[in-house]
Protein backbone atom coordinates (compact mmCIF):
# COMPACT_ATOMS: atom_id res chain seq x y z
CA UNK A 1 0.00 0.00 0.00
CA UNK A 2 1.38 3.40 -0.89
CA UNK A 3 1.54 5.91 2.09
CA UNK A 4 1.48 10.01 0.87
CA UNK A 5 3.30 11.38 4.22
CA UNK A 6 0.85 14.76 3.52
CA UNK A 7 -1.03 16.24 0.90
CA UNK A 8 1.78 19.00 -0.21
CA UNK A 9 4.33 15.51 -0.29
CA UNK A 10 5.43 13.74 -3.21
CA UNK A 11 2.89 10.68 -3.74
CA UNK A 12 5.07 7.44 -2.71
CA UNK A 13 4.80 3.96 -4.76
CA UNK A 14 5.41 0.31 -3.67
CA UNK A 15 6.92 -2.01 -5.57
CA UNK A 16 6.77 -5.45 -4.71
CA UNK A 17 9.44 -7.46 -5.79
CA UNK A 18 9.58 -9.34 -8.87
CA UNK A 19 9.14 -12.76 -8.11
CA UNK A 20 7.54 -15.90 -9.40
CA UNK A 21 4.09 -17.44 -7.66
CA UNK A 22 4.27 -21.16 -8.19
CA UNK A 23 1.82 -22.60 -9.11
CA UNK A 24 0.49 -20.24 -11.51
CA UNK A 25 -2.22 -20.40 -13.59
CA UNK A 26 -1.03 -18.22 -16.54
CA UNK A 27 2.66 -17.97 -16.06
CA UNK A 28 5.50 -20.56 -16.82
CA UNK A 29 3.93 -20.83 -20.44
CA UNK A 30 7.04 -23.11 -21.82
CA UNK A 31 7.45 -24.66 -25.36
CA UNK A 32 8.56 -28.16 -25.06
CA UNK A 33 10.06 -28.24 -28.58
CA UNK A 34 12.46 -25.37 -28.86
CA UNK A 35 13.32 -25.30 -32.16
CA UNK A 36 12.75 -28.37 -33.74
CA UNK A 37 9.39 -29.92 -35.46
CA UNK A 38 8.26 -32.97 -34.40
CA UNK A 39 7.96 -35.58 -36.69
CA UNK A 40 3.90 -35.61 -36.59
CA UNK A 41 1.58 -35.66 -38.83
CA UNK A 42 -1.68 -35.98 -38.69
CA UNK A 43 -4.60 -38.06 -40.33
CA UNK A 44 -6.89 -35.35 -40.64
CA UNK A 45 -4.83 -33.40 -42.71
CA UNK A 46 -1.69 -34.66 -42.51
CA UNK A 47 -0.18 -31.22 -40.52
CA UNK A 48 3.62 -30.90 -40.06
CA UNK A 49 5.25 -28.82 -37.50
CA UNK A 50 3.40 -29.43 -34.71
CA UNK A 51 4.35 -28.14 -30.99
CA UNK A 52 3.48 -28.80 -28.16
CA UNK A 53 3.20 -26.53 -24.66
CA UNK A 54 3.15 -26.40 -20.94
CA UNK A 55 0.83 -24.08 -19.46
CA UNK A 56 -1.17 -24.06 -16.32
CA UNK A 57 -4.64 -23.88 -16.17
CA UNK A 58 -7.27 -21.45 -14.51
CA UNK A 59 -7.31 -24.18 -12.36
CA UNK A 60 -3.40 -24.13 -11.40
CA UNK A 61 -2.65 -27.71 -12.83
CA UNK A 62 -0.78 -27.97 -15.76
CA UNK A 63 -2.26 -28.62 -19.24
CA UNK A 64 -0.51 -29.31 -22.67
CA UNK A 65 -1.63 -28.09 -25.70
CA UNK A 66 -0.55 -28.88 -29.31
CA UNK A 67 -0.43 -25.97 -32.20
CA UNK A 68 0.65 -25.63 -35.75
CA UNK A 69 1.98 -22.45 -35.00
CA UNK A 70 5.69 -22.55 -33.73
CA UNK A 71 5.06 -19.34 -31.05
CA UNK A 72 8.47 -17.27 -30.08
CA UNK A 73 9.04 -16.50 -27.29
CA UNK A 74 8.16 -13.22 -27.46
CA UNK A 75 4.42 -14.72 -27.70
CA UNK A 76 5.12 -16.79 -24.75
CA UNK A 77 6.71 -13.99 -22.73
CA UNK A 78 3.49 -11.64 -23.56
CA UNK A 79 1.23 -14.80 -22.69
CA UNK A 80 2.97 -14.98 -18.81
CA UNK A 81 2.93 -11.33 -18.13
CA UNK A 82 -0.85 -10.78 -19.64
CA UNK A 83 -3.74 -13.26 -19.46
CA UNK A 84 -5.85 -11.61 -21.96
CA UNK A 85 -3.16 -12.00 -24.24
CA UNK A 86 -4.29 -14.26 -27.24
CA UNK A 87 -2.64 -17.59 -27.47
CA UNK A 88 -4.31 -19.94 -30.89
CA UNK A 89 -4.36 -22.86 -28.64
CA UNK A 90 -7.00 -25.44 -27.87
CA UNK A 91 -8.84 -24.66 -24.93
CA UNK A 92 -7.31 -21.11 -24.11
CA UNK A 93 -10.54 -19.50 -24.89
CA UNK A 94 -12.26 -21.06 -22.69
CA UNK A 95 -9.68 -20.44 -20.03
CA UNK A 96 -10.05 -16.43 -21.11
CA UNK A 97 -13.80 -16.80 -20.60
CA UNK A 98 -13.60 -17.92 -17.17
CA UNK A 99 -11.06 -15.09 -16.70
CA UNK A 100 -13.48 -12.86 -17.56
CA UNK A 101 -16.11 -14.05 -15.08
CA UNK A 102 -13.74 -14.07 -12.04
CA UNK A 103 -13.42 -11.41 -9.31
CA UNK A 104 -10.22 -10.60 -9.49
CA UNK A 105 -10.50 -9.46 -13.00
CA UNK A 106 -13.52 -7.30 -12.12
CA UNK A 107 -11.65 -5.65 -9.67
CA UNK A 108 -8.73 -5.29 -11.39
CA UNK A 109 -10.87 -3.35 -14.43
CA UNK A 110 -12.43 -1.76 -11.71
CA UNK A 111 -8.91 -0.44 -10.26
CA UNK A 112 -8.44 0.79 -13.85
CA UNK A 113 -10.96 3.14 -14.32
CA UNK A 114 -10.43 4.32 -10.63
CA UNK A 115 -7.08 5.32 -12.19
CA UNK A 116 -8.22 6.68 -15.30
CA UNK A 117 -11.05 8.78 -12.72
CA UNK A 118 -8.19 10.34 -10.87
CA UNK A 119 -6.45 11.69 -13.66
CA UNK A 120 -9.82 13.40 -14.56
CA UNK A 121 -10.50 14.85 -11.22
CA UNK A 122 -8.58 18.66 -10.23
CA UNK A 123 -5.85 18.98 -11.18
CA UNK A 124 -6.42 17.04 -14.04
CA UNK A 125 -3.65 15.37 -15.85
CA UNK A 126 -0.45 13.56 -14.49
CA UNK A 127 1.13 15.49 -12.02
CA UNK A 128 4.24 16.19 -12.52
CA UNK A 129 7.69 14.30 -12.48
CA UNK A 130 9.05 16.27 -9.54
CA UNK A 131 5.78 15.54 -8.06
CA UNK A 132 5.07 12.54 -8.10
CA UNK A 133 7.94 10.29 -10.60
CA UNK A 134 5.94 6.99 -10.63
CA UNK A 135 3.70 8.71 -13.63
CA UNK A 136 0.64 9.41 -11.64
CA UNK A 137 -2.07 12.12 -10.17
CA UNK A 138 -1.81 14.05 -7.88
CA UNK A 139 -2.07 13.91 -3.92
CA UNK A 140 -4.96 16.01 -3.51
CA UNK A 141 -6.80 14.01 -6.64
CA UNK A 142 -6.66 10.63 -4.84
CA UNK A 143 -7.84 12.44 -1.55
CA UNK A 144 -10.90 13.54 -3.51
CA UNK A 145 -11.30 10.35 -4.79
CA UNK A 146 -11.31 8.58 -1.62
CA UNK A 147 -8.00 8.22 -0.37
CA UNK A 148 -7.11 7.36 3.42
CA UNK A 149 -7.12 10.31 5.05
CA UNK A 150 -7.76 10.14 9.30
CA UNK A 151 -8.95 13.65 9.58
CA UNK A 152 -11.56 13.48 7.09
CA UNK A 153 -12.60 9.82 8.29
CA UNK A 154 -12.90 10.87 11.53
CA UNK A 155 -14.11 14.60 11.76
CA UNK A 156 -16.49 14.11 8.86
CA UNK A 157 -17.95 10.72 9.40
CA UNK A 158 -16.43 9.63 5.78
CA UNK A 159 -16.45 5.76 6.74
CA UNK A 160 -16.13 4.83 3.05
CA UNK A 161 -12.92 5.64 3.15
CA UNK A 162 -12.10 2.42 4.81
CA UNK A 163 -12.84 0.86 1.52
CA UNK A 164 -12.30 3.47 -1.31
CA UNK A 165 -8.19 3.14 -0.98
CA UNK A 166 -8.04 -0.16 -2.27
CA UNK A 167 -9.21 0.92 -5.71
CA UNK A 168 -6.69 3.54 -6.08
CA UNK A 169 -3.14 3.60 -7.05
CA UNK A 170 -0.40 6.42 -7.04
CA UNK A 171 0.82 5.82 -10.29
CA UNK A 172 1.08 3.31 -13.13
CA UNK A 173 3.81 1.22 -11.90
CA UNK A 174 2.02 0.87 -8.67
CA UNK A 175 -0.79 -0.07 -10.75
CA UNK A 176 0.62 -2.82 -13.00
CA UNK A 177 2.19 -4.37 -10.27
CA UNK A 178 -0.94 -5.26 -8.03
CA UNK A 179 -2.75 -6.04 -11.49
CA UNK A 180 0.19 -8.32 -12.09
CA UNK A 181 0.10 -9.76 -8.83
CA UNK A 182 -4.02 -10.23 -8.93
CA UNK A 183 -4.18 -11.66 -12.43
CA UNK A 184 -1.23 -14.44 -11.26
CA UNK A 185 -1.44 -15.17 -7.64
CA UNK A 186 -5.18 -14.06 -7.45
CA UNK A 187 -6.86 -15.68 -10.10
CA UNK A 188 -5.29 -19.01 -8.67
CA UNK A 189 -6.52 -19.30 -5.91
CA UNK A 190 -9.93 -18.19 -6.95
CA UNK A 191 -9.94 -20.77 -8.83
CA UNK A 192 -9.20 -23.14 -5.95
CA UNK A 193 -11.74 -21.52 -3.63
CA UNK A 194 -14.66 -19.76 -5.53
CA UNK A 195 -15.36 -16.30 -5.78
CA UNK A 196 -17.23 -16.08 -2.69
CA UNK A 197 -14.32 -16.91 -0.30
CA UNK A 198 -11.13 -14.99 -2.24
CA UNK A 199 -13.77 -11.62 -2.70
CA UNK A 200 -14.10 -11.77 1.29
CA UNK A 201 -11.00 -12.79 2.22
CA UNK A 202 -9.62 -9.99 -0.28
CA UNK A 203 -11.79 -6.83 1.18
CA UNK A 204 -11.64 -8.24 4.78
CA UNK A 205 -7.91 -8.07 4.74
CA UNK A 206 -7.87 -5.33 2.82
CA UNK A 207 -10.18 -2.61 5.39
CA UNK A 208 -8.54 -4.77 7.92
CA UNK A 209 -5.33 -3.01 7.04
CA UNK A 210 -6.23 0.22 6.19
CA UNK A 211 -7.56 0.36 9.66
CA UNK A 212 -4.22 -0.61 11.14
CA UNK A 213 -2.70 2.30 8.60
CA UNK A 214 -5.47 4.97 10.85
CA UNK A 215 -4.55 3.48 14.17
CA UNK A 216 -0.35 3.65 13.62
CA UNK A 217 -0.05 6.13 10.45
CA UNK A 218 -2.31 8.52 11.47
CA UNK A 219 -0.93 11.20 9.67
CA UNK A 220 -0.33 9.19 6.52
CA UNK A 221 -2.07 9.29 3.32
CA UNK A 222 -2.16 6.04 1.79
CA UNK A 223 -3.71 4.30 -1.56
CA UNK A 224 -3.52 0.95 -2.52
CA UNK A 225 -4.84 -2.76 -2.18
CA UNK A 226 -1.48 -4.16 -0.95
CA UNK A 227 -3.49 -5.08 2.20
CA UNK A 228 -5.77 -6.97 0.52
CA UNK A 229 -3.35 -8.93 -1.79
CA UNK A 230 -0.92 -9.42 1.36
CA UNK A 231 -4.35 -10.83 2.90
CA UNK A 232 -5.00 -13.36 -0.04
CA UNK A 233 -1.17 -14.66 0.35
CA UNK A 234 -1.98 -15.03 4.60
CA UNK A 235 -5.01 -16.94 3.87
CA UNK A 236 -2.91 -19.19 1.12
CA UNK A 237 -0.21 -19.79 3.77
CA UNK A 238 -3.04 -20.95 6.42
CA UNK A 239 -4.32 -23.37 4.41
CA UNK A 240 -1.13 -25.06 3.67
CA UNK A 241 0.10 -25.03 7.04
CA UNK A 242 -3.31 -26.33 7.89
CA UNK A 243 -3.51 -29.22 5.24
CA UNK A 244 0.31 -30.14 6.01
CA UNK A 245 0.26 -33.97 6.34
CA UNK A 246 -1.58 -33.86 2.58
CA UNK A 247 1.69 -31.95 0.66
CA UNK A 248 3.39 -33.35 -1.72
CA UNK A 249 6.98 -32.13 -1.60
CA UNK A 250 7.15 -30.14 -4.45
CA UNK A 251 3.87 -28.19 -2.78
CA UNK A 252 5.92 -27.93 0.16
CA UNK A 253 9.02 -26.14 -1.27
CA UNK A 254 6.48 -23.86 -3.16
CA UNK A 255 5.55 -23.02 0.22
CA UNK A 256 8.82 -22.64 1.55
CA UNK A 257 9.59 -19.67 -1.26
CA UNK A 258 6.48 -18.02 -0.88
CA UNK A 259 7.12 -17.88 2.75
CA UNK A 260 10.31 -16.68 2.31
CA UNK A 261 9.03 -13.88 -0.27
CA UNK A 262 6.48 -12.64 2.22
CA UNK A 263 9.23 -12.03 4.66
CA UNK A 264 11.21 -10.16 1.89
CA UNK A 265 7.91 -8.18 1.19
CA UNK A 266 7.23 -7.12 5.01
CA UNK A 267 11.22 -5.89 5.10
CA UNK A 268 11.03 -3.98 2.17
CA UNK A 269 7.85 -2.18 3.64
CA UNK A 270 10.09 0.06 6.08
CA UNK A 271 11.21 1.28 3.22
CA UNK A 272 10.45 5.31 2.80
CA UNK A 273 7.16 6.20 1.50
CA UNK A 274 5.56 2.52 2.04
CA UNK A 275 2.80 1.51 4.54
CA UNK A 276 4.31 -1.02 6.46
CA UNK A 277 1.15 -0.80 8.84
CA UNK A 278 -1.34 -1.93 6.16
CA UNK A 279 0.66 -4.66 5.20
CA UNK A 280 0.99 -6.21 8.35
CA UNK A 281 -3.09 -5.63 9.24
CA UNK A 282 -4.03 -7.41 5.89
CA UNK A 283 -1.37 -10.04 6.35
CA UNK A 284 -2.53 -10.95 10.00
CA UNK A 285 -6.31 -10.75 9.00
CA UNK A 286 -5.97 -12.44 5.75
CA UNK A 287 -4.11 -15.55 8.28
CA UNK A 288 -7.08 -15.90 10.67
CA UNK A 289 -9.37 -15.44 7.70
CA UNK A 290 -7.59 -18.76 6.76
CA UNK A 291 -7.94 -20.50 9.85
CA UNK A 292 -11.72 -19.75 9.80
CA UNK A 293 -11.95 -21.55 5.97
CA UNK A 294 -9.69 -24.44 6.40
CA UNK A 295 -9.63 -25.24 10.10
CA UNK A 296 -11.70 -28.32 9.00
CA UNK A 297 -8.82 -29.92 7.17
CA UNK A 298 -6.18 -29.98 10.04
CA UNK A 299 -5.69 -33.00 11.82
CA UNK A 300 -4.77 -31.35 14.30
CA UNK A 301 -7.52 -31.63 17.06
CA UNK A 302 -7.35 -28.58 18.91
CA UNK A 303 -7.25 -26.59 15.41
CA UNK A 304 -10.28 -29.15 14.45
CA UNK A 305 -12.19 -27.84 17.84
CA UNK A 306 -11.33 -24.58 18.13
CA UNK A 307 -9.49 -23.15 15.58
CA UNK A 308 -12.83 -21.35 13.41
CA UNK A 309 -14.40 -19.93 16.31
CA UNK A 310 -11.38 -18.96 18.27
CA UNK A 311 -10.03 -16.87 15.12
CA UNK A 312 -13.93 -15.69 14.32
CA UNK A 313 -13.58 -14.11 17.63
CA UNK A 314 -10.38 -12.89 17.47
CA UNK A 315 -11.11 -11.01 14.19
CA UNK A 316 -14.78 -9.81 15.53
CA UNK A 317 -12.29 -8.56 18.43
CA UNK A 318 -9.61 -6.93 16.46
CA UNK A 319 -12.43 -4.90 14.21
CA UNK A 320 -14.44 -3.93 17.60
CA UNK A 321 -11.12 -2.75 19.24
CA UNK A 322 -9.65 -0.91 16.26
CA UNK A 323 -12.94 1.41 15.32
CA UNK A 324 -13.77 2.19 18.56
CA UNK A 325 -9.99 3.49 19.60
CA UNK A 326 -9.98 5.32 15.75
CA UNK A 327 -13.41 7.23 16.50
CA UNK A 328 -12.62 8.08 20.04
CA UNK A 329 -9.01 9.23 19.22
CA UNK A 330 -9.12 12.21 16.75
CA UNK A 331 -6.67 13.62 14.94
Amino acid sequence: MANLVTLDDLPSEEILPNRRPLPNPWTSAKRLDDSQEMNASFQSGGVRGTYRYELYGMDGKIRTFTSNEALNRGKLILMSCFPCFPLRLPGREREFLNLILMFCFWISFLQIVMFVASLCVYPPGFASLEENPFIGPSGYSLVILGAKYNEDMQNKNQFWRFLTPIFLHVGLIHLFMNLWMQLQKGVQLEAKWGILKTSSVYFVSGISGILMSCLCNPKGVSVGASGSLLGLIGSDLTQRYLTWHETSEKEKKQTFTLAISVMIIMILSFAPFIDVWAHFGGFMTGGLCGIIMFSSSSNQPIILKYGTLTSGVLLLLWFFVGFATFYTNKV
